[in-house]
Order: C-alpha cells, then sequence, then structure tokens
C-alpha cells in the first residue's frame, strides 16, 4: 500500500486543534496542514468540529477532497488520538476512507486510564471507549523521546517517517507548526 513510503518525498497533512474553554464554546476549529518534506507548506486549512463531541474523524475525512492539497499528500499525521477535548478520532476508519496511512504522536507516554477515566465523564462515552479501543496502541520511538501509534505502515517504517521529519528535538516539524498556526487561529477567533 504505502510503496516503501519512508524512502520518498514525503507529503504529510499534520491535523491539530488550537485552544478552546468549554465552558463558552461548543465547537472550536481545527487545522490541517499540508507541508512538503518538513518545511514547504503548501496549503492550509480549516474545519470546525464539536468539543467533546463525535464528529473529529469525519471533519478529517471531509479534509481529504480534490479541492486543495490535502488530497495530494501521502499521509495523515495528528497529535494522539483526541482532539478537541475528548472527540475520539476513528483512525482505523480514516485510512480506510482515505487509503492514506496515519501516524499518531505525543510528546509524552499517553496514560488510556486517564483518558478512559474522563471519556466517561461525557455523553456518548461507550461510543468513544469503543473508537479508542479500536485505534493502534502507542509505542516508544526506539532513538526519540515521543510515543507514536501508526496504520497503514510497519513500525520501522513510522520511525524512519517521523525521524525525516524532525527538525530539532524530537518531534515532527509539520505537526509543530500545525499546532501553532492552530492556536494563532484559535485565539485571534477569541
Amino acid at each position: 500500500m504505502n510503496q516503501n513510503l519512508a524512502n520518498k518525498q514525503i507529503k504529510t497533512t499534520a491535523v491539530a486543534d488550537g485552544s478552546f474553554n468549554r465552558e463558552k464554546q461548543k465547537e472550536t476549529t481545527i487545522t490541517a496542514v499540508t507541508t512538503q518534506g518538513k518545511f514547504y507548506i503548501e496549503n492550509i486549512e480549516t474545519t470546525r468540529v464539536k468539543i467533546d463531541g463525535e464528529n473529529a474523524t469525519n471533519k478529517i475525512i471531509e479534509l481529504n477532497n480534490e479541492k486543495n492539497s490535502v488530497k495530494q499528500s501521502n499521509l495523515f499525521l495528528l497529535q494522539g488520538t483526541t482532539i478537541a477535548g475528548l472527540n475520539v478520532i476513528n483512525i482505523p476508519r480514516i485510512y480506510e476512507k482515505t487509503k492514506k496511512p496515519v501516524i499518531t504522536v505525543l510528546s509524552k507516554k499517553p496514560s488510556e486510564e486517564k483518558i478512559k477515566k474522563a471519556i466517561k465523564k461525557v455523553e456518548n462515552s461507550e461510543e468513544k471507549l469503543k473508537k479508542l479501543n479500536e485505534n493502534p496502541k502507542y509505542r516508544k520511538h526506539e532513538e526519540k523521546n515521543i510515543y507514536y501509534s501508526s496504520i497503514g505502515l510497519n513500525n520501522k517504517e513510522t520511525e524512519r517517517i517521523i525521524e525525516k521529519m524532525i527538525h530539532k528535538g524530537n518531534y515532527p516539524e509539520s505537526l509543530r507548526i500545525t499546532k501553532k498556526i492552530a492556536r494563532s487561529i484559535t485565539e485571534a477567533n477569541k
């Protein structure tokens, strides 16, 4: 499927949310930035998702349309499996619908217990927990101080892709850029 993606020039669509206030907002903006290699930004898209809702998966899939450069990207890069609070992303469904590998990256070891405990306090917790359990499990990168999960790539390919995308430190540059843009957008909209 991936035709040795780790050896190609990577075009990535990184997706991240910015800041939001659960008490004042029902929705927030998520940002998708398509980059070529580490630095060249091709496109920036935004969409709205419900805070602690259930529409993040569909919104990410909808970004992959013929009208923008997301369609031409090789893979999706996400910061974790939840966005906009506890809006759980169904990673296998994104892969199935877009035919693109999905890599999720976290800078700290995820605590499934804490996430599951928090999910039990919001609406549709059973559906959210089901999605969470279907997602690929996290593992520590062999050389970098980060955790990742992926679908559509084996672990060796995933680690090589992550390494290619790091400029400084341990974090993929395209995801770092996306988070900064997402924060700027959401701060400007407050």
